[in-house]
């Protein structure tokens, strides 16, 4: 994979780990849980039954036993006593159904929460891996294209070499008094030119310079003129310039010279 299609599945990945919201999943889930058990709307009407009924019974009871054969006061409160005992039973046991329910809906809300969390922790690694992925594909495209542009720098410069080699020979070799690189003496001895472009060109500017200025004729120095700017141009603009910049008071002398010798003629 490139690293625009690594960069395209980091940030797929990216938005699902930052779609995960626990508190609104606990949310969520607390509405279709109440929905499911209906709000424990049965336990809870239950519930509030038997409450009712609590309230209600002594009144009841006591007019009930007003017009029975059970007259003692103190019998009558220990009956009713009795059933207010079973329907506080009865109202534990509903109170323990709704506890008992809401404990279960703890441990169900903290399984699914707990999955879902990890859920978002998967996701969020496979995020930082698919960024490292990215990293790693992209330092080896900029590696690549590194090696590829050192190669072609690498080519050009021997491709120059070989058209200034060219261009040399077809100049031809160079004549007797052309320009020529002194050797200088030093106390460590003779030191040797290297044969590097930059002196490679600068012999070639000053070979065609020095054999412009020895042409004997105005045929000779035109011909010369032409050969040492094809040699110059292989070097490029900055060749070309540097050459016309040095010939060119030469070229300018000769010119002046010419024409006026041609008007001397004329005038005779």
């Amino acid at each position: 994979m490139t690293s625009a299609e690594r960069l395209k599945e980091y940030e797929d990945l990216f938005a699902r780990s930052q779609a995960y919201n626990p508190a609104q999943f606990q949310a969520g889930f607390e509405k279709d849980y109440g929905e499911a058990t209906n709000y424990n709307k049965d336990l809870i009407d239950q519930r509030a039954a038997v409450v009712g009924e609590m309230q209600s019974l002594p009144a009841q009871l006591r007019a009930q036993y007003a017009t029975s054969g059970i007259r003692n006061p103190l019998e009558q409160e220990a009956l009713i006593a009795q059933r207010r005992g079973i329907q506080t039973a009865d109202l534990n046991r509903i109170t323990d159904f709704l506890a008992a329910r809401g404990s279960k809906y703890e441990d169900v809300l903290g399984k699914y929460l707990q999955g879902y969390l990890a859920d978002q922790s998967a996701a969020e690694r496979a995020a930082e891996n698919a960024w490292r992925m990215y990293q790693d594909v992209l330092a080896q495209e900029e590696a690549e294209k590194s090696r590829r542009a050192a190669a072609a720098q690498q080519a050009a410069l021997g491709d120059l070499l070989r058209r200034m080699s060219e261009a040399e020979q077809e100049v031809g070799e160079i004549q007797e008094g052309s320009y020529r690189i002194p050797v200088e003496e030093s106390k460590q001895g003779l030191f040797e030119r290297k044969p590097t472009l930059s002196n490679l060109t600068q012999d070639a500017l000053a070979s065609g310079i020095l054999r412009y200025q020895n042409a004997p004729n105005a045929l000779a120095k035109y011909w010369e003129l032409l050969k040492g700017s094809t040699l110059s141009s292989v070097a490029g603009l900055p060749g070309l310039t540097a050459y016309v910049t040095a010939v060119g008071p030469d070229v300018w002398g000769d010119v002046k010279g010419g024409v006026s010798n041609l008007w001397n003629k004329l005038k005779k």
